[in-house]
């Protein structure tokens, strides 16, 4: 079997595509995410996971939304001391924790990969 490349629209009459569409599941939009470390001094502590989260769909607790974010999967990420240690309750019931030293992305990353598992 030969592989035939063409540029798209230009496939050849009778050639099946490389690629066919396929029905792909609902994804979530594109996240784009900046994070500004914070000037020597400044401590901002998980409000970029915070706003990261949000961005993404998760509601900030009614009674401490500073500190716990919710997503509607039931899964829910919260900041768990002074020392930005925090951790997350998943959807399947599993608890991730993250200490304080884990970078905000991998949190993120983790938070987002938890709610939108793959088949």
């Amino acid at each position: 079997m030969t592989a035939q490349y063409a540029p798209a629209g230009t496939q050849p009459a009778g050639v099946p595509a490389q690629y066919p569409a396929t029905p792909k599941e609902p994804t979530m939009t594109d996240l784009h995410l900046i994070i500004t470390p914070p000037e020597p001094g400044d401590w901002h502590g998980r409000l970029d996971v915070l706003e990261a989260l949000e961005a993404a769909g998760w509601v900030g607790d009614a009674e401490m939304p500073l500190d716990i974010v919710r997503h509607p999967s039931g899964a829910v990420w919260a900041v768990t001391n002074e020392c930005d240690d925090s951790a997350m309750d998943c959807p399947n019931g599993a608890v991730i924790e993250f200490p304080s030293d884990v970078p905000s992305v991998v949190i993120i990353a983790a938070c987002l990969a938890a709610t939108h598992p793959t088949q």
